[in-house]
């Protein structure tokens, strides 16, 4: 009755219920099974593992407090503490396309659902040892690193038309991707989709594709991989890195939104939106992410001080913007802000950039006094050895909260004297500039205004403003850009007097009112502008009224 060989397996069973340990155990030995240790919560779970190489875990995904079961098996997966050939069944009495989801992330061999009988419970786990004996060579050879000899094995089970074939075929495609053997992994993919249209395959085209920097092949066969499966998490993956490659982070931020959005439960692609959210300078979008990051966070590997940091920047740079908005998140930034040194440590490198991001968060939101005085501890603190750059960027927009400029132009200079050729560093020192000084970033405007003006003087109002609004969004600091966005809303409102641009227009004055002050090179061309801008929006409103 017994599996064959499962009298050999070493188990482990993880339940923070005693009753359903103990019932899990004894149906495995009914099995057959000699060797069933248990454990209670994650924490035990991952250190026996650490401990003890099993063959099979069966764990609950809701084990109480501390880690869930999925955050156990990322944490296996992550330390790679499994075997390719031990396997991992997740069990839940929950069945909710959330908790589905997340848990297909990290690919467990099975999931089964609670109330479980010995009878489901051995026909499942013969199927899946009886793959792991089919592929144990195949696996043998990836837990030793050489994964050629994978390659060339999992060649020999497809000649012998072995009964885990797709399994093979799936595993081999990721094979020859890792080892950047792109032409042969297009083959295969081409072979199975000729018998049958497979999500699987279609990304792994899509992949090979990249492999080859064919990027417009690889696009279309991911979003063929999505119109087939609207749920294929790896397809939005991949989309989003296509659109990351080509430098169109609206597009990467859109798609990892919608990622979020089926799978919210997913904290990698939180933080990854939260991240580009952040630097497209949207700030909601980043500050929801950043708090859900924080909360999917705790008890799990992937847990990021950088993340609590971010979430504490956005709220400082959405405060002046939006205060009733950042004001809603005050409670999570302050409970993070507390939680920070427990969860990261407390030396000092942690402890100045969280005093740093504090700093900046307290000026934003009104406490000037706490925050200079902060920002004097920082700064005499760093006399002799420079702070991070993090930390100094948010010297910098703390400075410019308290209207200390002569401490912020010193600031600015002192980073940009520091970093000189260090592009990376720059593109992060551009947030706090006007003009960028990064190459990329300055080639992305001057890219961005040609494209603009373009359409400005082909009297294609809509499409100027559509890019130049991208642009802003991008390089909030930027007044030239402002500038012609403010043009060409002009342009728009001489053309078809739209009322509806009004608004925008005169919310663009008003943000370049707080840029551009009597000294600015720029302040004639902004005085002409708005002159023009309230001679426009005159007219309109007369016209309206005589309708």
């Amino acid at each position: 009755m017994s599996p064959n060989g499962f009298e050999y397996k070493r188990v482990l069973v993880v339940d923070d219920f005693d009753n359903f340990r103990t019932t899990v155990m004894r149906m495995l030995q009914e099995f057959g099974a000699r060797s069933v240790d248990t454990a209670a919560h994650g924490n035990d779970a991952v250190s026996k593992c650490r401990s003890t190489s099993y063959d099979l875990v069966l764990c609950d995904y809701n084990l109480g407090p501390g880690k869930s079961g999925q955050q156990v098996l990322e944490q296996l997966r992550h330390e790679s503490l499994l075997k390719h050939s031990s396997l991992f069944v997740l069990i839940s009495a929950e069945s909710s396309k959330n908790i589905v989801m997340a848990t297909y992330d990290y690919e467990p061999d099975a999931y089964l659902t609670k109330p479980i009988t010995a009878k489901t419970l051995q026909q499942r786990l013969e199927r899946l040892f009886h793959q792991s004996r089919e592929m144990c060579k195949v696996y043998n050879a990836m837990d030793d690193g050489d994964l050629d000899a994978a390659i060339t094995r999992c060649g020999e089970l497809l000649r012998g038309q072995s009964r885990v074939r797709p399994l093979v075929q799936k595993l081999l495609g990721r094979l020859l991707l890792r080892t950047g053997q792109f032409n042969p992994a297009e083959q295969l993919f081409r072979k199975v989709l000729q018998v049958r249209e497979l999500d699987w395959a279609m990304v792994g085209l899509a992949l090979a594709k990249k492999g080859q920097d064919d990027w417009v092949g690889a696009q279309q066969w991911v979003e063929q991989a999505l119109s087939l499966n609207p749920m294929c998490m790896p397809a939005y993956d991949l989309l989003a890195d296509i659109h990351a490659a080509r430098g169109d982070r609206q597009e990467q931020q859109h798609t990892l939104a919608q990622a979020v959005e089926i799978s919210p439960l997913s904290i990698m692609r939180q933080q990854e939106l939260g991240a580009v959210a952040y630097q497209n300078h949207d700030l909601e979008q980043a500050l929801e992410a950043f708090k859900n990051s924080i909360k999917l966070g705790e008890h799990s590997c992937y847990d990021d001080k950088d993340v609590y940091l971010q979430f504490i920047r956005s709220c400082a740079e959405l405060a002046p913007l939006q205060p009733d908005v950042a004001k809603s998140y005050a409670r999570e930034v302050g409970k993070s802000i507390g939680e920070f040194g427990n969860r990261f440590g407390r030396d000092g490198h942690n402890d100045v950039l969280l005093r740093s991001a504090n700093c900046a968060y307290l000026a934003a939101t009104g406490e000037q006094l706490a925050a200079q005085q902060l920002l004097q501890e920082l700064m005499e603190q760093h006399q002799e050895s420079p702070a991070t750059l993090a930390a100094q960027l948010d010297w910098i927009s703390a400075c410019e909260v308290l209207g200390r400029q002569e401490w912020r132009d010193q600031l600015v200079n002192g980073v940009l004297q520091q970093y000189q050729g260090n592009e990376a560093a720059l593109e992060m020192i551009d947030r706090v500039l006007e003009n960028p000084t990064s190459e990329k970033n300055r080639q992305r405007v001057a890219q961005i205004n040609k494209q603009g003006i373009a359409y400005y003087e082909g009297t294609d109002f809509e499409a100027a403003i559509d890019c130049f609004n991208r642009a802003v969004r991008e390089f909030p600091k930027h007044v030239g850009i402002e500038l012609n966005l403010l043009q060409a809303l002009i342009g728009a409102l001489e053309q078809s007097g739209q009322p509806h641009l009004l608004k925008q227009a005169k919310h663009s004055c008003e943000r370049l009112g707080q840029l551009v002050d009597g000294e600015h090179p720029q302040a004639d061309r902004l005085a002409q502008l708005v002159g023009k801008f309230q001679e426009v929006s005159q007219q309109i409103l007369r016209d309206g009224e005589q309708v």
